[in-house]
């Protein structure tokens, strides 16, 4: 079966309006957090182990819960910014564009890619949870300062950062993205993962992009 749910951008992130409550689609938390999720006929169960490592701030305070990687990968999902819908699919997508091969990663099906930026071939976590994708300080002089940005992240707590738009190679598909300067912590936390640099919820408005964790693979397709 499919479904196809309406989201909005908030932050930059996607969020679904379910029963009320501002519910982000999370592919960076293997699971549900906040509360549990009725969509597409099936229950997102909420995880309380992980809350209870994590703490209450890992919401931001407009958010109702999320779902993450333990719902989200039971699919193959697209994110149509074009359309402004996410299609949960059991039986995948007939047309998905360029297929990028999925990297080894800490948990099965979390999106690692290869990602070539700033003059460096490195691991990329896709985070559709994260407003901007995330670098070492030291790749941001590759491209552009267009901005500033005030984020947080349950590891790092609040945080203020440049902004910098980089040029970046993913899978072969050229695209453009906002770059912050990554602290400490999260660097260290991705280190501990497998990963180098975040890859954030941009490449969602960039690309139409399936999560296609049971074929190994992140396909994306330029809109039109």
């Amino acid at each position: 079966m499919k479904w196809s749910i309406p989201f909005k951008f908030k932050d930059g992130i996607v969020v679904f309006d379910i029963e009320g409550r501002n519910i982000i689609m999370d592919t960076g938390s293997p699971a549900t957090i906040g509360t549990d999720v009725r969509l597409c006929g099936r229950t997102a169960r909420a995880s309380s182990l992980l809350l209870s490592l994590v703490g209450e701030k890992f919401l931001p305070d407009w958010a109702g819960g999320l779902v993450g990687l333990d719902f989200i990968n039971t699919f193959f999902t697209t994110v149509d910014a074009q359309r402004m819908t996410v299609t949960f699919d059991d039986d995948g997508p007939q047309s998905a564009g360029t297929a990028v091969e999925l990297l080894p990663a800490f948990a099965q099906g979390a999106p690692f890619v290869p990602v070539h930026v700033g003059g460096q071939r490195v691991r990329g976590y896709v985070d559709t949870g994260s407003t901007l994708s995330y670098i070492g300080g030291e790749a941001l002089v590759n491209g552009p300062r267009v901005g500033e940005w005030d984020d947080y992240h349950p590891v790092v707590g609040d945080f203020h950062t440049p902004v910098h738009r980089l040029p970046a190679e993913i899978g072969g598909e050229r695209v453009e993205l906002e770059f912050g300067e990554m602290p400490q912590l999260l660097g260290l936390g991705l280190q501990a993962m497998g990963a180098d640099i975040l890859v954030g919820g941009e490449l969602l408005r960039r690309r139409r992009v399936t999560f296609a964790p049971a074929s190994n693979k992140l396909f994306l397709q330029a809109y039109q």
